[in-house]
């Protein structure tokens, strides 16, 4: 488990790196990207210390903030894709997706009152202990809701792709194929029922490669494009 520890430790510095070149950028698109990168730390820095405990509690309060702030992240995506996308804004649609973030967010915080999202607990056998997770009723719907936000990320940018000109048309497609990956990664984590989820290193991928695209390679590109 090392070499995970290693990579998102590494990945997360290169986020850290990412959000302060964002934050100090005037650019319109800024403010979203900025959003991602944040809330994208939050489950890089759950997992490394899910990895490295052993401890059920602090393994439960991890989880429980990663399943917050990979749905806030995912929200804050769907936003980033509306604006990329030059999509007319809907207050309505926005407020309506944030309603359900924070309903979502209340139910897994109270977890630790009614255990209806899921459980921690630590098995010894040969000498080594383990963590093991258990997904109960609510973290199914929890799932439906992050696959609902995912969805309507790759809908926007599908149907931006389909009707932007061919000279815009190359900055949709490859932030959507990365997202579908990481989206296929993130699938098969949830259907092993892995403890450390390692497609947390696919999202950060395609975190980088959304603030690479939108904010240092998509102008040049563009640019070479308008003068030839």
């Amino acid at each position: 488990m090392l070499w995970f520890v290693v990579t998102v430790a590494l990945i997360a510095i290169i986020t850290i790196f990412c959000l302060v070149r964002t934050q100090r950028s005037d650019k319109e698109i800024a403010p979203y990207v900025s959003h991602c990168l944040f809330w994208l730390l939050i489950p890089i820095v759950s997992n490394i210390v899910i990895a490295l405990s052993d401890d059920p509690e602090v393994c439960k309060f991890c989880f429980t903030v990663y399943f917050i702030s990979t749905t806030v992240l995912l929200y804050y995506f769907a936003e980033f894709a509306i604006k990329f996308c030059n999509f007319a804004e809907k207050p309505f649609a926005s407020n309506l997706m944030m309603g359900v973030v924070a309903i979502d967010a209340v139910n897994l915080a109270f977890n630790y009152v009614f255990n209806h999202v899921f459980s921690v607990s630590v098995v010894e056998e040969g000498g080594e202990v383990d963590v093991v997770f258990q997904s109960l009723w609510y973290h199914k719907i929890h799932l439906g809701i992050s696959a609902l936000l995912l969805a309507i990320s790759i809908i926007v940018l599908t149907v931006k792709c389909i009707k932007t000109s061919k000279l815009y048309r190359d900055r949709y497609i490859l932030i959507l194929i990365v997202c579908i990956l990481a989206s296929f990664w993130e699938s098969f984590h949830v259907f092993t029922n892995g403890v450390v989820d390692q497609s947390i290193i696919g999202i950060c991928a395609c975190g980088l490669f959304i603030y690479i695209y939108a904010m240092e390679y998509v102008p040049s590109i563009l640019m070479d494009e308008m003068k030839k």
